[in-house]
């Protein structure tokens, strides 16, 4: 007699009467093995008995990159894990539903008037309102600076996209706006604004999954 582990399968395979075969010595090791009874693996099983057996293979889960999906941020979701607008009190006026602008900026720490979104994606496209007394404002992804844009406009528009950000790498991300303090020679002001945010992100479905399997080889 020689040890053979069997997987979990086996032992629901002989327990439901799949398996057929002549000899009772298959019947006899479900009946005598408490261990299989419970779902757990058929220690000891004679050489006899495993002749024309084959245990198929195991293959992992197969995952693959599905296509690309998209989330609309607006700048009045204030909360959340993630994907959320962060805005220093004192800072900014109560805005409307489609856009918010900044008080005016500290002459000398301009920096200080500034708006965060956290999001977890690889892309993200920037809204913000334009008008005759918005200035200047710097962006940053994840403490690294993206440009600065002008958000001055001779009239007023509540959202408007004004720059994308891609190749992110997916996972966490944190987008900064912050006034420099600087404007357009026609600008009248050098507030900021913040409208929303559309964030691209990757999605991983489960392809197929393939559970351990055990052939019988009639004799």
């Amino acid at each position: 007699m020689k040890k053979r582990y069997l997987s979990k399968v086996l032992g629901t395979m002989l327990m439901c009467g799949v398996l057929f075969g002549t000899s009772p010595a298959w019947a006899s090791a479900a009946q005598n093995s408490s261990e299989l009874l419970q779902g757990q693996v058929l220690e000891t099983v004679s050489d006899s008995l495993l002749e024309g057996v084959t245990l198929g293979t195991v293959e992992e889960p197969s995952v693959r990159e599905t296509t690309e999906y998209q989330l609309t941020i607006p700048h009045t979701k204030q909360s959340g894990d993630n994907n959320y607008f962060i805005f220093p009190e004192g800072k900014w006026t109560a805005g409307n539903a489609n856009h918010t602008w900044s008080n005016t900026p500290d002459a000398t720490n301009p920096e200080t008037t500034y708006y965060e979104v956290k999001f977890v994606g690889h892309k993200i496209d920037v809204y913000a309102g334009k008008n005759q007394p918005m200035g200047k404002v710097k962006y940053y992804i994840d403490g690294v600076e993206k440009g600065e844009y002008d958000l001055y406009r001779s009239s007023n528009i509540d959202s408007e996209k004004i720059a994308t950000f891609d190749n992110l790498g997916e996972g966490p991300h944190i987008f900064r706006a912050e006034a420099t303090g600087t404007k357009n020679d026609s600008a009248t002001g050098t507030l900021i604004d913040a409208a929303q945010v559309v964030v691209y992100h990757n999605r991983y479905e489960v392809e197929s999954i393939q559970q351990p399997i055990l052939l019988l080889i009639s004799r």
